[in-house]
């Protein structure tokens, strides 16, 4: 699938806004895992809806069958994004490795529990999510997606995937 103009697909970042400063250009901290939230330096999320979107392969998943998982939206310089089950909010699962430009983050305890951004260069490309043994019944993508320092909206979700008979 291609981007159809205006689109921004996963780890695309804003070229012209310039680090800020309380802001965290390199990714999100380990610490945001908890509330999704960014903490730059005291702005509040919006209260608007999102105007981003999760996008996800498939609404059922299987331990062997990766899920891609894309955001479009507006241009954006900020993400953090992570898989959870529907009753606890621990990340969980294994993300195959990330595109340019975005990192593991480390959350609930696994090395590599999260996506974030590495730094604010534009690049585009999607996630592949692989569902790990202990998945619940059902999953799904959060995000917390920053326009600008202190323009962001937190936990965007994306539909809910089930457990797929097992092959």
């Amino acid at each position: 699938e291609t981007a159809m103009p205006g689109e921004v697909l996963l780890a695309a970042f804003l070229l012209q806004l310039p680090p800020l400063a309380s802001s965290y250009p390199t990714g999100a901290p380990a610490s945001a895992c908890a509330d999704m939230t960014p903490h730059h330096g005291g702005a509040q999320a919006q209260a608007t809806p999102a105007p981003y979107t999760i996008y996800i392969s498939n609404h059922t998943f299987r331990v062997d069958e990766p899920i891609t998982v894309t955001i479009k939206g507006p241009n954006y310089t900020g993400l953090l994004l992570r898989a959870q089950s529907s009753s606890r909010a621990d990340a969980l699962g294994v993300w195959q490795p990330p595109p340019a430009n975005t990192k593991y983050l480390h959350c609930s305890g696994n090395a590599h529990g999260a996506i974030t951004h590495s730094n604010i260069e534009g690049t585009t490309g999607w996630i592949l999510f692989q569902p790990e043994l202990t998945a619940s019944v059902s999953l799904c993508f959060r995000a917390t997606v920053a326009q600008e320092k202190t323009v962001f909206w937190v936990n965007i979700k994306s539909e809910s995937l089930t457990r797929g008979e097992l092959k």
